[in-house]
């Protein structure tokens, strides 16, 4: 998708970028507007809509991972974060391992039910 960076494998973020971070803020927020829009249009059988739920869901978990680590007083500010494709954020920093996120798993007969 043209402008899709938070589901890139190759974007990489800064912990402690305040501008950044409020970006983010942002971007969860119209996310989350856009799974809901999703799942109404799914709920009327629109054409294409499981694949909006699903790129959605995808995307908010993403950025959840993302806050999540930038509100980790454990993490030093000036640490690169990564998230790859598994949904598994990488904290580049010396010394640092990577921290492990339990991603959120919905399908779209899932969403179908609520």
């Amino acid at each position: 998708m043209y402008r899709d960076c938070i589901n890139c494998e190759e974007q990489e973020c800064v912990k402690g970028e305040a501008h950044k971070e409020s970006n983010l803020k942002l971007l969860e927020k119209e996310t989350k507007y856009l799974l809901e829009q999703a799942k109404e249009a799914l709920a009327e059988q629109d054409y294409g809509a499981d694949n909006w739920v699903i790129h959605q869901t995808k995307t908010l978990d993403r950025i959840e991972a993302l806050l999540k680590i930038m509100a980790d007083p454990s993490v030093p500010n000036g640490a690169r974060i990564r998230l790859d494709l598994a949904n598994a954020p990488l904290i580049t920093a010396d010394g640092w391992q990577p921290v492990n996120v339990v991603k959120r798993i919905e399908t779209v007969k899932e969403t179908k039910q609520s």
